[in-house]
């Protein structure tokens, strides 16, 4: 509710100063003022409030970044992945029940994809695979999420939208895949289509995760 304490750097010093606190500030068990903290310090703020100081170095914080990407997202189209997917929509679907508001979903999946691995090799199917990714990001909105779903399915969440919405944009999609020139090499190019299916929290109230997909 106010502020307890600050950090501050001058020349690669980190110092921590108390902000005149009813209940303190404490670095390595010791009440403090103003010290300073290393790598590694125990900082704690009155009785509630403890974590550990950590100097992290830029290529570090970018390999940890990196690391927490991976958590979230599908290594070959960039999307959310499944994991992620799951625990997004859940928390989606808690949200439009409590506040009474539309949430629909729409499920992806490219026709005969096998055909294009076996006709072209795993190497054009995933250069098809990005570009779709690509394509349908496209077309939804900042607030929505896309994630892969399977080998060749995705899905789209949508945030206080009703399943006519859904189709409209389901519909959208499938023109602009459809009608899409993928390059998969410099001597090839090909079209793929997809087949869409749309549903809402409407068509189901009370739905989890898996009943909404369904």
């Amino acid at each position: 509710s106010r502020l307890h304490a600050e950090i501050s750097s001058d020349q690669g010093i980190f110092i921590i100063t108390d902000l005149d606190s009813a209940n303190g500030t404490f670095v390595d068990g010791e009440r403090v003022t103003r010290a300073e903290l290393r790598d590694g310090s125990v900082v704690q703020l009155g009785s509630r409030v403890t974590f550990r100081f950590s100097v992290v170095q830029e290529d570090e914080q970018r390999a940890l970044s990196s690391l927490q990407n991976l958590g979230h997202h599908d290594p070959l189209t960039g999307v959310y992945n499944r994991r992620h997917l799951e625990q997004h929509l859940a928390a989606e679907l808690a949200f439009a029940e409590r506040h009474e508001s539309s949430i629909s979903v729409i499920l992806l999946d490219l026709d005969h994809f096998k055909r294009v691995n076996d006709e072209h090799g795993h190497l054009a199917g995933d250069l098809v695979l990005e570009r779709v990714a690509e394509l349908v990001t496209s077309q939804i909105r900042t607030e929505d999420m896309l994630a892969r779903y399977g080998g060749e399915e995705f899905i789209i969440v949508l945030r206080e939208t009703p399943v006519a919405g859904a189709e409209i944009l389901a519909e959208r999609i499938r023109r602009v895949v459809a009608s899409a020139t993928i390059v998969v090499s410099t001597e090839q190019a090909l079209t793929v289509t997809l087949s869409a299916g749309c549903a809402s929290l409407a068509c189901s109230a009370g739905a989890d995760v898996e009943e909404l997909i369904q």
